[in-house]
This record gives C-alpha cells, sequence and structure tokens, in this order.
C-alpha cells in the first residue's frame, strides 16, 4: 500500500493481513476443489497450507505485507516415483495454492474492471472464472480492504522461489487493486453468493396468485414467504395436485408450503423441483396450552507473497 511515510493506520494494517489470509485460505481451498461458493467446512490441506504461511520482514518504502508459503524441500517426499510422476513430478500444495491465488487475483483485477464499464458481473460467473479460484469468499476477501480508511492502490506482487520451475500463470507485473477494484469485487462476492441455488429451502407462506392455463396441467403459484429473513414473493411452479393443493391455500387462506430449491434472479425468487406440497393446519382453539411443536402438515399427495528459497 503506497503511502507518503510507508505507515498506515494500525486498523487499516490489520484488514490488509485479514485480507491476506482470507484471500489465500480461498485460494487454497479452491486448489482443492473450485466452486462458486465454498464449503463451510475448510479442507484440511487448506487449513494446514493457511496455518503454514508466515509473515516476514517488511521493507522501506510503502507499508509492505509479506507473507511466506513455505515449501519443502526438493529432496523431500516419496523416494519412488511412478513413471507418470518422473515425467511430471507433483507440486506441493503450496505452490498449488499460491498459483491458484495468482490465476484468482488476475482474473479479479480483470474482471472488475470489465464490470466497471459495463455494469454486468457475467465474467465472475463464468466455469473458466471458477476454475481459476474465483469465488464469492475470494471476493470477500478483497473487499475487505474497502474497509481500510487510506484510499491508497494496493499491489500485489509473488516472488516464486528459483528452485522450482516458475509457472505460466505468474502476472507478469504487480496487480493492482484500486479503490475501484475492490468495491467492485465486494458487491460481485455478494452477487456470487445471491445468484447461488439454495437445495432443500423449505417454503411456507401465503398463496397470493395462481396462474395457469385452462388447457395446461402446470401453472405457477406466486407465494409470500419469508427469506433470509425477509418477506419475499416467490414463483413456483405447480403441477396437477400439487397446482390444486395452491388454489386451496388461496380460497381457503390457509397456509401454504413445500420444499424446493430456491434460485435467485436479480430481485426475482423462484422455487424449482417443488416436492412436499401441502397445507399448513393451524390448532384454533384457545383452551389448548402453548406448544413449540412446528405446525402439522397435510400433504394431499501492497502485498507480497514469497516462497522462501528451499533449503540445499
Amino acid at each position: 500500500m503506497a503511502t507518503a511515510d510507508g505507515t498506515v493506520p494500525l486498523d487499516d494494517a490489520l484488514i490488509l493481513v485479514q485480507g491476506v489470509k482470507q484471500s489465500l485460505l480461498a485460494a487454497a481451498c479452491s486448489a482443492v476443489k473450485a466452486t462458486r461458493i465454498l464449503s463451510k467446512r475448510r479442507p484440511v490441506l487448506a487449513m494446514d497450507f493457511a496455518e503454514s504461511l508466515r509473515l516476514g520482514q517488511t521493507e522501506r518504502g510503502s507499508f509492505i505485507v509479506r507473507v511466506l508459503s513455505v515449501l519443502p524441500d526438493a529432496d523431500e517426499g516419496p523416494k519412488q516415483l511412478t513413471m507418470f510422476e518422473l515425467a511430471s513430478p507433483p507440486k506441493p500444495f503450496g505452490r498449488q495454492a499460491t498459483e491458484m491465488f495468482a490465476r484468482a487475483a488476475s482474473r479479479v483485477v480483470a474482471s472488475a474492471a470489465a464490470a466497471a464499464k459495463s455494469g454486468s458481473f457475467e465474467l465472475f460467473e463464468r466455469d473458466e472464472a471458477v476454475d481459476d479460484g474465483v469465488s464469492a469468499e475470494f471476493c470477500d476477501a478483497i473487499g475487505l480492504l474497502a474497509g481500510c480508511s487510506i484510499d491508497a492502490n494496493v499491489s500485489v506482487d509473488i516472488a516464486w522461489t528459483r528452485t522450482r520451475p516458475i509457472p505460466t500463470v505468474a502476472p507478469v507485473a504487480p496487480l493492482v487493486l484500486s479503490r475501484e477494484i475492490v468495491e467492485v469485487a465486494r458487491a460481485a462476492g455478494k452477487h456470487l453468493r445471491e445468484r447461488q441455488p439454495e437445495p432443500d429451502f423449505r417454503v411456507i407462506g401465503t398463496v397470493v396468485a395462481l396462474d395457469r392455463p385452462a388447457d395446461q396441467l402446470q401453472g405457477s403459484a406466486t407465494v409470500h414467504a419469508s427469506v433470509g429473513g425477509r418477506m419475499r414473493k416467490l414463483s413456483i411452479e405447480l403441477w396437477g395436485p400439487d397446482w390444486k393443493t395452491a388454489a386451496e391455500a388461496l380460497e381457503n387462506r390457509v397456509l401454504f408450503t413445500c420444499a424446493g430449491v430456491l434460485v435467485r434472479d436479480g430481485r426475482q425468487f423462484r422455487v424449482e423441483s417443488a416436492a412436499k406440497v401441502g397445507l399448513v393446519v393451524e390448532d384454533e382453539e384457545d383452551d389448548e396450552p402453548p406448544t413449540t411443536d412446528p405446525p402439522l402438515v397435510r400433504e394431499p399427495g501492497s502485498l507480497e507473497i514469497e516462497e522462501p528459497k528451499e533449503k540445499g
């Protein structure tokens, strides 16, 4: 981070270090399995890599967070390699994670610059971006830098160890994370998370509208239900008896329930593959003691990453 005297507020330093840690951890998780939304259960390999990182000595000039990713000695590991491993020796996981970080950072900078002009996050959503380590969590980590009080660019540079081949994914020059890039990355993380389908989503709400052509068995129901603690209108495709159940819920003003895959499309919400369709039966007797049981359901059917030299 470029500053006049080479210092930053302590809170900004903490944000920078946290951004480094979370972005490297996200890249390591993607090195194990690349997905748009990372699993909450972090892989052991990724956690071990994050715990092995070391904070190195800073340098004169700008405020620099120098992180060391320690690789094993070249002569460590299995003494007997297969024919395939002799042709292409396996990379240490630390190198795999750092390469994934380099690809993800390059992708985020390029995609954010394009999104700033077009207003579209389409480049963040591409499969090749996910393969290169772009995830909601990686974007969130970059987005943490928006919390810095100093409006200064953050540059990302990687010094690869000379005892191993330099990967072709290495950026030709330090990547620059401007305030605009950081803000777009933060918004992209939120966008990716909102667009991710949510399986096994349970709907309990009020049917407010029905739509089905007279000669069709399939129709759609609009249900007012809670999503993430906020009331939303959900569009649900229903067939035959399930559509009749929704019609009964609308006519009798009773709660409708089903389970399915929640899909967000901008501000619109829909539930796909609806199953377990039914009506919520409420007990209206006043003299009954209160209960916590669920309702009954009636179913009708400046940053540097460095690899230290290996011990010879």
